[in-house]
């Protein structure tokens, strides 16, 4: 039953995908990209939202650190950099999940289907949106 219900929903978004198609060479294009732009998106959901969440979190937890460590005693300061890491890095990990959560499902999905196994599909370049 299961199979039959997810065969159905795959053969109607092949049909549909191909609507869209200005002429016939395009719709055959369309049809026969689909399964690859699919995997595409899945891979950058699986591949890339953790990418993303990583690397947000490593870029706010400096963030947070930095403006911690300034509110305290300043930047140059090792006891303030300590005392700032605590609730910095807490902030930095909580905001860099969230961050990367729709950063890269935004990419995975955006780019995923454009321009399946790319870069920006897997959050990997160089810089952070």
């Amino acid at each position: 039953m299961l199979k039959k219900g997810l065969l159905t929903i795959a053969i109607l978004s092949i049909s549909v995908q191909a609507s869209f198609a200005d002429s016939a060479k395009e719709m055959g294009i369309n049809t026969l990209m689909f399964p690859v732009r699919a995997l595409g998106v899945a891979t950058g959901l699986v591949i890339g939202v953790p990418v993303a969440i990583t690397r947000y979190s490593f870029a706010r937890s400096a963030q947070f650190t930095n403006s911690c460590a300034d509110a305290i005693g300043g930047k140059e300061c090792v006891p303030s950099i300590l005392l700032g890491s605590i609730p910095g890095i807490t902030g930095g990990i909580l905001a860099g999940t969230g961050e990367g959560l729709y950063h890269g499902g935004r990419n995975a999905i955006h780019n995923g289907s454009k321009q399946p196994f790319s870069m920006s599909s897997l959050t990997l370049e160089n810089d952070l949106e």
